[in-house]
Order: structure tokens, then sequence, then C-alpha cells
């Protein structure tokens, strides 16, 4: 089941509506290269989203969370990209997306790079894999404090790659969890599936109750105040002028296009969409 769907696909549209070619072009370089850098996180976000909806979205033992943002300590807050509870061998894993286009690597020291076709040098990037492993942290510090805990002793964190990339395992040992988008269901299989037999002997958690839980999650999601559209000051004057709009009146405002992306939504869906299409675009925009 799905909780809390993902709203990355109308993200795109509404990006791509916003900022065509000739308004990317008033921008300045460094101004256009952190748009499309987000983009291209949308991007990826939205294609392991559509891996994950795919297997999981119609299991009453599964549920799935995308885009959560919760606060740990007063003014810290960990950005979880896709989230997933499974009752039957009582784990919740973490999938955080890496939308890297070059060949990832480590090197002896443990330092983290990316390397682009073309580029002499790499570029440095922070450690993917412990960045998982501090949102693990917050997660299993939240299922403390709502006791919840004794229900999900495992949590398991998995770093998503696109399929094109290329990764480097020669200094990435296999404690690291770092996989293609298009493999891993096969590697969370492992870790949080179970046999026909294991079910026989599992300590479930029933469905009502995995439902309670991720519900409970949800209502712990707070949206970041700004986004990098507000940082970079580059929202068009029109959606100014609707988000102004939308804040004054009673009534919901959308952006266009409105119509597709919803179309696009995975189905079963346990949680409702947010009341502004406009806020749901603009929010999770953190890089």
């Amino acid at each position: 089941m799905i909780i809390k769907k993902s709203t990355r696909k109308i993200e795109i549209e509404q990006f791509n509506f916003w900022y065509n070619e000739e308004r990317l072009a008033t921008f300045s370089p460094a101004v256009r290269k952190e748009l499309f850098a987000y983009r291209r996180g949308l991007k990826g976000e939205a294609e392991t989203a559509f891996y994950l909806d795919r297997h999981f979205a119609r299991s009453a033992d599964h549920a799935l969370i995308h885009d959560l943002r919760i606060q740990d300590t007063p003014g810290s807050y960990a950005q979880f990209d896709h989230v997933l509870i499974s009752r039957l061998s009582k784990t919740i894993s973490i999938f955080e997306v890496k939308n890297f286009s070059g060949r990832l690597s480590k090197n002896d020291y443990g330092e983290w790079m990316v390397w682009y076709d073309g580029q002499r040098r790499p570029v440095d990037i922070p450690n993917p894999v412990e960045q998982a492993r501090r949102q693990r942290v917050v997660l299993h510090r939240w299922l403390e404090r709502k006791k919840f805990d004794g229900f999900f002793p495992n949590i398991g964190c998995f770093v998503v790659v696109p399929p094109k990339c290329a990764v480097d395992r020669s200094k990435i040992s296999a404690s690291e969890p770092i996989f293609k988008a298009d493999n891993v269901i096969r590697e969370w299989t492992d870790f949080g599936g179970i046999s026909p037999i294991g079910r026989l002997f599992s300590t479930r958690v029933n469905a009502e109750s995995l439902r309670a839980i991720g519900r409970s999650l949800v209502r712990d999601h707070e949206e970041p105040e700004t986004t990098i559209f507000h940082r970079l000051d580059v929202l068009p004057e029109e959606v100014k002028q609707q988000l102004h709009a939308a804040s004054v009146s009673p009534e919901p405002h959308s952006l266009r296009p409105p119509e597709k992306g919803q179309a696009d939504q995975a189905p079963d869906s346990d949680e409702a969409q947010p009341t502004s299409p406009v806020q749901s675009s603009l929010n999770g925009a953190d890089l």
C-alpha cells in the first residue's frame, strides 16, 4: 500500500512548464547549473518511485512512503526519498537516491567522487552511504519515541543510482549498499523479503497496524519553509501571483499542467494528496 505518494512526476512537468529554454537562457550559468541538477534529482527520485510503486503499491504487507521529511532535534530535519515498512519481515528500508551521471568511485582514504566524461579531474562528493546511515539513526529515534521500535528492529539502507551510472566497485565494499535502480528490488529481497515458509513463523504486524504506523509517520512530515526556487529567487511572476492568490483565497489553486500528472500517480494510496498542487510542487525541493 502507498501511504504517501510521490509528487516528482508532477514537479518535473511543472518545472518544464515554468522553465522553458527561453526562460532558462535569462539566468546566469551558476543558476542554470543548480536548476538542471535539481531537475536531474527529481528524475532520479521519480524513476525509483516507479520501481517501488510497481512492486509494492498493491501489497497489504508493505507500507510505502515517498518524499518524507521529519524533525530529529529542534531545527534539524532528515529528508527521506523513499521509506518502505514491511510487516512480515519486521523491517524498514530507507532508499536514498543519487542521480549521478558519471562513474562513482572511492579511493583508499574513503573519499568519494564522481568522474564525468570529458573531465580530467573527478568531482568530490559527500559519502552517500553515511548520509543514508544518518537517516537510519533519525528514523530509529522516531520509532523509539513512538514505541514502535520493538515492531521493526531492523532498518536497512539502500543508496540508489541510475541504471546507466557506472559504479567502480574496486574500493566500494559489499557492505556499502549502493545499487542501480533497476536492480534495487532484487537486492532489497535479501534484506526484507520473506519466503513462504517464513510467513508461517514470522511474528506479524497486521495490516491495520501497519497502515496506522505508516500514517503516524506521515503525520510528522514537515514541508520545508523555503525551496530552491525561493533561494535562487527564480520563481516566475505568474507563479508568484498564483501562490499569492492561493494564500488569500479559501479555494485551492493549481498550476498548469494539473491533470496529466495526476493520472500518472500510483493507485491505492492510503493518504490524500496535498490540498494545493502548487505547494506540492514547490515543497521538498532541497538539493
